[in-house]
């Protein structure tokens, strides 16, 4: 008997016990199997049944139309998506897209770029350095878009990669960091020109933030770009060196900054000056400080980014967050109404902003309330219980990711094993990038083998196919994509840079 000739439901309860790579292979049988197998309303099913956590059932879901039978190409959607999480546990990528970035401190003026220093803390081992924390990069990405410095170009761009397109954006300043986050790109940058002298050395360029909302175009099926607002994150500025730092986070409503200078007092202080301020940038705005030095056109502040709360050094004391010498900040995070100060810290470190005295690797999440409150702190060290379980685990990756818990997953490939943690140490997850779709890449880096290591992991647990996998990068792939060690994607790709400066997007499938 032929099964294509079943009932509809019938024949779903017989296919469904194939391998999703099976089902697209039967279309080639003969044409009554091929109308069978290439049915919408099937693969639809199909793929709601296999794939329950995809991007595309997801979507399915948010438009709450399970049983709709619309217009759109299921066959085809099932074969991508089963071709995508074909190459993810395999840890095979399907295409190799490379951009190069463009960098400069002087020419061509659209490409300067002063970075902010990360913090000198680092390893050694047979008179080789390891930095323990990475400086920011020149790119950025957010749910399938793209900005970036492009060389070939000649221009920032914003690329969507599903649609590929790109949007050409005219940044004439010093950019010190951008970050896109929440449909909001924000970059910090500063002016070419210093605007005083700090002393005989050093000159001061004013500092500020532009906010800018992207925008989809249904009409035109692309991205665009709407300046919000701007305002300035230093009230005198800063030199350019490698010296003065600072540390930022933005919301779609809000804004904080951590900036740390050292002190150049002429009497012999040493602690260094720390500032802290959290911004409401919700509001739009056409009025543009940086083409007003004095500050007469300012208008009232509830129409343009503002300051909502700012600590002083006694604040800073009391929530236990001062940094000093031997600063441990890692990051800031904010949700709905708190700021979330992320410390690291490692007894193996060396360098002049390192810290002794710390048991093993450990992580600590401060949360501190928009308005006054009391501090949240979490901390968790390498010989902390690590919770997974098995068909939780998709669950637990994203809940144990908020912001006011110690960011454990950094130190988990030892407190999550019974090994012998002196043989290994220091082994630290030092990038990862996961979503919704249970789809996880992380890098490690080992000092005992010298190598960093890429790994990605698929739980389809909550389906009843794939199950937990996890599958390393392949060699090749790795250098191309930990030149900075930050790892950006999701399911449908995995985004690096090299070591040559190129940003490398690596495709599983659309």
């Amino acid at each position: 008997m032929d099964i294509s000739a079943f009932p509809t439901d019938i024949f779903f309860l017989v296919v469904s016990y194939l391998e999703p790579q099976d089902l697209i292979l039967c279309r080639r049988v003969s044409q009554n199997w091929l109308k069978a197998f290439t049915e919408s309303s099937l693969n639809r099913r199909l793929l709601i049944f296999s794939f329950p956590l995809s991007r595309e059932v997801r979507n399915i879901e948010s438009n709450g139309d399970f049983e709709k039978d619309d217009e759109n190409d299921w066959p085809s959607i099932f074969s991508a998506v089963a071709a995508r999480y074909y190459c993810l546990v395999k840890g095979w990528t399907r295409e190799i897209h490379r951009f190069e970035l463009a960098k400069s401190l002087d020419e061509p003026a659209w490409s300067r770029n002063y970075p902010v220093a990360p913090w000198e803390r680092y390893f050694t081992s047979r008179n080789l350095r390891y930095d323990f924390q990475n400086g920011d990069t020149l790119w950025t990405y957010e749910d399938g878009i793209l900005v970036f410095p492009s060389a070939e170009k000649q221009s920032y761009v914003l690329f969507d990669l599903e649609k590929q397109k790109w949007l050409f954006i005219n940044f004439d300043q010093i950019v010190r960091r951008i970050r896109l986050k929440d449909r909001v790109l924000v970059v910090e940058w500063c002016e070419a020109d210093p605007f005083h002298q700090l002393d005989e050395d050093e000159m001061v360029h004013r500092h500020f933030a532009t906010a800018y909302d992207l925008v989809f175009d249904s009409e035109a099926h692309q991205w665009n770009m709407k300046r919000r607002n701007e305002w300035k994150i230093h009230f005198l500025g800063m030199p350019l060196n490698k010296d003065d730092r600072f540390f930022s986070v933005h919301s779609n409503t809000h804004y904080a900054i951590y900036i740390w200078q050292p002190n150049r007092g002429r009497w012999g202080e040493d602690d260094p000056i720390e500032a802290l301020a959290i911004w409401d940038i919700s509001a739009p705005s056409a009025y543009l400080p940086s083409l007003d030095p004095t500050g007469t056109g300012k208008p009232s502040e509830l129409e343009v980014p503002r300051v909502i709360r700012r600590f002083s050094f006694s604040d800073l004391d009391f929530y236990n967050i001062r940094q000093g010498l031997t600063p441990r900040l890692r990051e800031l995070q904010l949700d709905e109404g708190h700021l979330y100060i992320l410390e690291e810290n490692y007894d193996y470190l060396m360098g002049r902003h390192a810290r002794s005295h710390s048991k093993y690797h450990e992580v600590k999440s401060t949360g501190i309330p928009f308005a006054n409150g009391p501090r949240w702190v979490d901390r968790c060290g390498v010989d902390a219980e690590c919770n997974r379980s098995g068909g939780a685990y998709r669950k637990e990756i994203i809940r144990m990711r908020q912001p006011w818990l110690a960011p454990c997953w950094r130190h988990e490939t030892l407190s999550c094993t019974n090994i012998d943690i002196s043989q290994y140490y220091p082994d630290i997850i030092t990038a990862e990038v996961y979503d919704a779709s249970g789809v996880r890449h992380y890098a490690y880096f080992t000092l005992n083998y010298k190598r960093m290591i890429i790994n990605t992991t698929v739980d389809d647990s909550e389906g009843l196919g794939l199950g937990l996998y996890w599958k390393s990068v392949r060699d090749g792939l790795r250098p191309d994509i930990r030149g900075n060690g930050k790892l950006s994607g999701d399911e449908r790709w995995i985004i690096g840079e090299s070591f040559s400066q190129e940003l490398v997007v690596c495709l599983f499938g659309k």
